[in-house]
């Protein structure tokens, strides 16, 4: 059994940057992170083209067109204590048109990196992606038998 951490102690974690390192308090929501885009390739079948997104063009907005992947790279990087692991899903913005979240979907204890996930555009419309947008949902929570982490020492 798990237990999620809180509000608080992921607000601590974000303003440590202990656990978090690059996210901002205003992108969680109770127990919830939303992770921010900081790097996109795309994937098309049908422009042809694998490469990097523009960062100008991800901060004014791009269109990810049906049948397209965009892989994103997370702003924030994750350092992930040894009684913690992270679960993470689809935002609800992303599930109600019909966009996949593609890429594993629990980061388990240790994990030192930033998060690279696939948004596949299953829809029959277009979709414009921006470095704001909350695509993906990071659930923490402490392993069992475990007490508060280290990730809140600081």
């Amino acid at each position: 059994m798990t237990l999620p951490l809180s509000h608080t102690e992921l607000l601590r974690a974000v303003e440590t940057q202990s656990m978090i390192g690059g996210g901002i308090p205003d992108r969680i929501e109770g127990n919830r992170y939303y992770f921010r885009i900081a790097l996109a390739f795309l994937h098309s079948p049908n422009r042809q083209i694998y490469e990097p997104i523009d960062s100008a063009a991800l901060r004014q907005g791009w269109t990810l067109e049906p049948s397209e992947t965009v892989f994103v790279v997370s702003n924030e990087r994750l350092s992930v204590p040894q009684d913690i692991r992270v679960i993470v899903t689809p935002s609800r913005e992303i599930q109600d048109i019909g966009l996949r979240l593609l890429g594993e979907r629990r980061i388990e204890e240790h994990f030192n990196g930033r998060l690279l996930l696939g948004i596949f555009n299953n829809s029959g419309g277009a979709f414009e992606i921006d470095a704001g947008l909350r695509y993906a949902t990071g659930t923490f929570e402490h392993l069992e038998g475990n007490d508060l982490s280290s990730a809140f020492s600081n």
